[in-house]
């Protein structure tokens, strides 16, 4: 007792030196006030959130501002984006709060180390898609057949069994070929500094994801899928590649008119463009199974029964899909700025806008009539007009078919909660599915994706990249088997 009053009387002496907190300190505690309130107001009018409370949002930007500070120093531990002629990277900043803001709505139940793996792969995932518009469009025929076997070994995939499904997959890009299925992957040609850098950089990329320990911790059949997934959407961004150039070589052809031309690309119709190459193209299959690999238990598997892995395969296929739709119903104008393949490129489309508005013109008055009495000045306004009506009927369609996806994602995930055998997965999938859903509620408001800059565009429009190699050297297929 008396050792205890000691230390008391002892305490109650001691001199209190009061220290100010520094700038750094006090800035965890501050958010940029220009951007913050921008994206609250972006926020409140969506859909997903417009009934959640001020302190909520609040709250969820205050946490987001702590993973932005990390994200802006992790920018460039792959990819040197300061390398890529791509405009300033604007959705940063989105990334973050978009994951904080669906987690609180379901009462935190993602981990802060589950949070952060998911806002650093969101990152990488847009990095990868600008990398591949830029860097590995300078690559020679040669050097990309190199990189498609690089990539192929990196997920571990063996030689690939041809199957009409693999051709359809492909949209039937292949070329003649007098050659062997598969030439020799060792050509003695030289390896360029590009070549070298270019598959260095993919292969860190794909290292980041099969490495990752919870990866590795996981079953067999997920690093399994996960591996083929991450292969085909690698694979996916080449084909973009491909039908870009398609379309801007028609584009420049001038032989036929616009919607003409671009009948002449849809070799598969929408339908199965928009499920494979599409869908794939998004990174939402592959990061799905990477974030239960995240969620799940490592000495357990999280959808044991064939109907949880069907369910949650159909989730995210249907999830991808919607994504991809809401993607392109949002950069529609810089996809056409870019000569990028959209949705709305597909005959379907433009052809049932055609007849609409022969049938029914989109004006309160007839348009038709008000031409041939308009002055000839005037008649150029008409016809902008009437391109207009018929851009906004086709992406009407277009989101009338992604709330379709959008039903099918929610019946799957209402069957695939009665099934999963683990309590609370259903939770963190659900914040998976709001993240995805944020993103392309955010496109249809506004394009937050980085634009390839003038110099870029300028040296694209000179060079004629021939990329109809991916058929000579890999054929896809489904029928795929994993090492």
């Amino acid at each position: 007792m008396l050792l205890k009053k000691v230390y008391q009387l002892t305490a109650l002496q001691i001199s209190i030196e009061r220290f100010d907190w520094s700038d750094r300190l006090r800035g965890l505690f501050v958010l940029p006030a220009e951007n913050s309130t921008q994206m609250k107001q972006m926020l409140i009018n969506l859909p997903l959130f417009g009934k959640s409370s001020s302190e909520y949002i609040e709250i969820a930007f205050l946490e987001a501002n702590y993973f932005t500070r990390r994200l802006y120093q992790s920018r460039s531990d792959i990819f040197p984006r300061a390398q890529m002629p791509m405009t300033t990277d604007k959705y940063l900043p989105y990334i973050p709060i978009i994951w904080t803001i669906c987690n609180g709505k379901f009462g935190q139940s993602l981990s802060p180390e589950t949070l952060w793996e998911m806002i650093y792969l969101s990152m990488l995932n847009y990095q990868i898609d600008e990398y591949m518009e830029t860097v590995v469009l300078r690559l020679s025929k040669s050097e990309l057949r190199s990189l498609v076997f690089r990539i192929q070994d990196g997920c571990g995939i063996n030689d690939c069994y041809v199957s009409l499904l693999g051709l359809e997959l492909l949209g039937g890009i292949r070329e003649a070929s007098s050659g062997p299925f598969f030439p020799d992957r060792n050509n003695g040609s030289p390896t360029s500094e590009l070549l070298s850098k270019t598959c260095s950089t993919i292969s860190t990329y794909i290292e980041h994801i099969l490495q990752h320990p919870v990866v590795l911790r996981a079953p067999s059949w997920i690093r399994t899928n996960l591996a083929v997934e991450l292969y085909n959407f690698l694979l996916a961004h080449l084909i973009q590649n491909v039908d870009n150039e398609r379309l801007r070589a028609s584009k420049k052809s001038g032989t036929q008119s616009r919607h003409k031309s671009r009948a002449c690309l849809s070799q598969n119709d929408y339908f199965k463009w928009v499920r494979s190459t599409a869908a794939d193209n998004t990174s939402c299959p592959f990061s799905f199974l990477f974030f239960i690999c995240l969620v799940g238990k490592s000495d357990e598997s999280t959808f044991e029964r064939p109907q949880s892995r069907y369910l949650s395969q159909g989730l995210a296929r249907h999830l991808a899909t919607m994504c991809r739709q809401y993607n392109d119903y949002g950069s529609s104008a810089r996809d056409t700025e870019e000569g990028n393949l959209n949705s709305l490129d597909f005959a379907e489309f433009f052809e049932n806008s055609s007849e609409q508005l022969d049938s029914k013109p989109h004006f309160e008055f007839d348009i038709h009539s008000a031409e041939a009495e308009a002055p000839a000045d005037n008649k150029i306004e008409i016809e902008e007009a009437e391109a207009l009506n018929s851009v906004q009927a086709m992406k009407e369609e277009l989101m009338a078919i992604a709330e379709f996806e959008r039903g099918c994602m929610e019946l799957a995930l209402e069957r695939l909660g009665a099934v999963i055998e683990r309590p609370g997965i259903t939770k963190s999938i659900r914040v998976f599915i709001d993240v995805t859903d944020l993103f392309g509620q955010i496109y249809v408001q506004k394009d937050i994706a980085s634009r390839l800059s003038h110099r870029h565009k300028a040296l694209c429009g000179r060079r004629n990249v021939i990329l109809f190699f991916i058929f000579d050297c890999c054929e896809t297929s489904i029928f795929m088997r994993v090492k």
